[in-house]
This record gives C-alpha cells, sequence and structure tokens, in this order.
C-alpha cells in the first residue's frame, strides 16, 4: 500500500525506532518474492545474516467481473477526485474526455503512481513524472494533480488468477530471460513496454501470431500487425514468459487470459455487415478494446461507463490523444458480448479484415 516499487524508492518504518518513515530502494518485487538490488546495512551488507517473513498476496480467481475491473468517468471539481472501485487497483489507465492535457496515462503498483506511460507514445516512463496516482487504498485510487473541468474515463483493474497479472524485467540481446508470473494460465494478451528508453508498445495476441511468437502488433501506432524475425517471446507457458533476443532493458509488461464469464481475450472475421460478437457473458461486456490486425486500424476502446447502448456509443483510441468521438454507432450491447454494427468502418468491420479484442463483463 506505501509501496515497494520497481526501480523507485519503497516506503519503510522501523518497529524498534520512533523515527518518521522514510524510504530507499531496497526491494523489487518478482512472481515469486523478491529482489533484494542495494547495499545498505538495513538489508544487504556483505557477510550479514538476515531474516524475514514474507506474506503473498490473494491470488483468488474472480467470479464476477466486478471484483476486478472497475470503469469510471468523473469530472474534476478540484485539485484531487478519489474514486471507488471496491477493490485495491493494481493497474489504472486514465484518458482525458474532453482535452489532451491527461495523456492515456498508465500507472501501476510495480512503478508506483508518480511514474506513468502514455499509451500513444513511445516515451519512457519517466517523461509523466507530472501526474501522480494515490494507490494506498484498499477499494479505490485518488488522481491527483488534475484541472477543475477535466473529464476522465479511468480503467481499474486487479490482478487476478487466469484474468490479469503483470511482471517486471531486465534483459540484454545477448540472453534469453524467463519471467515468471503468477496469471496460472498461458496469457493471451500481451502488453509490453520498455521503460528505460523511448520504444513503441508491443501487443502479443494469441490471434495474431502466424510466425510462432513473433506475431506483434504496436499499440502506440494503428500500423498492421507484422513479424519481427528477433523473437519478442521464445515460450508462453502458465507460470512463465521467456523473452526472445529483443530483450535490451527495463520491461513492464501486462499479461491477460479468458475467464469464463468475466473476460475474453479474441479475434473475429469482418464481415461489412453487422456481427455479434459472443464472449460468453451474460449482461454484455462494461470494456471492449478493438484492432484490425491485418490492416491498418486505431486501438478503439469502449466501456459501459460512458455508455455502450443502441445508440450512438462514445469511444476514445489508446493510440492517440484526440477526443472522444460521441456521434458513431459503430457497437451496439449484446448480452453475451457486444454487436459490431454494418456503419462500423474498415478499421472495425470490413469484409475479410481480422480483428483482435479483449472485452470484460
Amino acid at each position: 500500500m506505501r509501496g515497494i516499487i520497481t526501480g523507485g524508492d519503497d516506503a519503510f518504518l522501523t518497529p524498534n525506532e520512533s523515527s518518521a518513515e522514510f524510504d530507499f530502494n531496497a526491494f523489487s518485487l518478482t512472481a515469486t518474492g523478491f529482489q533484494v538490488i542495494t547495499s545498505n546495512d538495513y538489508v544487504n551488507t556483505n557477510g550479514v545474516s538476515y531474516i524475514y517473513m514474507a506474506i503473498r498476496r490473494p491470488m483468488k480467481t474472480p467470479t464476477a467481473g466486478t471484483e476486478v475491473f472497475d470503469p469510471d468517468a468523473y469530472t474534476a471539481t478540484s485539485n484531487s477526485e478519489t474514486v471507488t472501485t471496491g477493490f485495491p487497483v493494481d493497474l489504472f489507465l486514465g484518458l482525458q474526455r474532453n482535452g489532451t492535457a491527461y495523456k492515456n496515462v498508465v500507472f501501476d503498483r510495480l512503478r508506483t503512481g508518480t511514474v506513468g506511460l502514455n499509451t500513444a507514445s513511445t516515451d519512457d516512463d519517466e517523461n509523466y513524472a507530472q501526474y501522480a496516482l494515490s494507490l494506498d487504498n484498499n477499494t479505490g485510487f485518488t488522481d491527483n494533480n488534475l484541472t477543475s473541468g477535466q473529464q476522465i474515463i479511468s480503467y481499474a483493474f486487479k490482478r487476478a488468477s487466469k484474468f490479469f497479472d503483470m511482471v517486471t524485467w531486465t534483459g540484454s540481446t545477448s540472453n534469453s530471460t524467463a519471467v515468471n508470473h503468477n496469471l496460472t494460465v498461458i496469457p493471451e494478451l500481451a502488453i509490453r513496454k520498455r521503460r528505460d528508453a523511448n520504444q513503441n508498445w508491443y501487443v502479443w495476441h494469441k490471434d495474431w501470431s502466424a510466425n510462432g511468437y513473433n506475431g506483434n502488433i504496436t499499440l502506440n501506432s494503428n500500423s498492421e500487425g507484422y513479424n519481427n524475425d528477433s523473437a519478442f517471446y521464445s515460450a508462453l507457458t502458465n507460470t512463465q514468459i521467456t523473452q526472445g533476443v529483443n530483450n535490451t532493458g527495463t520491461f513492464i509488461c501486462y499479461l491477460f487470459a479468458t475467464l469464463a464469464g468475466i473476460s475474453k481475450v479474441g479475434s473475429y472475421s469482418g464481415t461489412g455487415s453487422a456481427i455479434n460478437v459472443d464472449c460468453g457473458f451474460s449482461n454484455g461486456a462494461r470494456f471492449i478494446l478493438i484492432k484490425r490486425a491485418n490492416g491498418s486500424g486505431d486501438w478503439y476502446v469502449y466501456d459501459s461507463a460512458r455508455g455502450i447502448v443502441a445508440g450512438n456509443d462514445p469511444y476514445l483510441l489508446l493510440n492517440s490523444t484526440a477526443v472522444e468521438v460521441t456521434n458513431t454507432d459503430y457497437i451496439d450491447p449484446l448480452a453475451s458480448g457486444f454487436t459490431v454494427t454494418s456503419s462500423a468502418p474498415a478499421s472495425l468491420n470490413a469484409s475479410g479484415g481480422t480483428y483482435i479484442f479483449l472485452a470484460i463483463a
């Protein structure tokens, strides 16, 4: 709750002293425990023995989407807004609906709420420290450094078995790197970003991997998916992702899977006519992310907080900081998932098009 930060300072209290909280860069969390990353009398002096106690985070498999995902639309009335999600937030994605000052920011518990990434940019994660998100809350988050009148849509995710996990690592081009994860099933969607240098967001999807694990699409552009000669992943299992040689630097990766009734990582083929996309849900989708894989097309994002209705549905683009579009009817509600309408453009529904998506109930 106070922060054990990958590549940043960790908050410390010393029970045998009355001194106030202090911080220094001591630990990083891994899927199976923790890593000591500094030489310090408190935690890592050569030749000294240390004892510890560690308690794992909850690993319950969710039975309802509301346990692990929450979309919220809010308008800032002051410098900060506290949002109730009903669970501790591990991953936050926020987009401004009525402007571009708040730039598609991504925060997560492993990197802290003061260092962000931008889904529409190749920038590293040091350029967005002017934003701040407080994650020290068991039932939500506080969005800070806002300007009155900003209209924000936020997507809050909780890590959970078979639904979502995230991992960090440091790699090199000379060696593959096996990274443990706690998804407990084989990832079907992996969204990877290099944190220490400007580089594209690379997305691997189970239905767009014509060349083994080399098939990728860039999240920060509308480009067609491609197959790279240098492997991004040489293996994906229910316990590890193994990075290939294209692996220099420090990284964050967000992993998603299909969980019956909760989430669906899938694809559909365009027809130009209305398409019912069955996700196995019972009350429709609350979140839909779609991208054309075999041609150019934006990353469309829809949600129930702004409205998935029979009429016009607002959408934003993860690869752009453009303001919200509200006057189109490209999707419709469907109890088992969602419908792509016949009026949708080629980037969502062209005959012969292949479209990948992530949907959450």
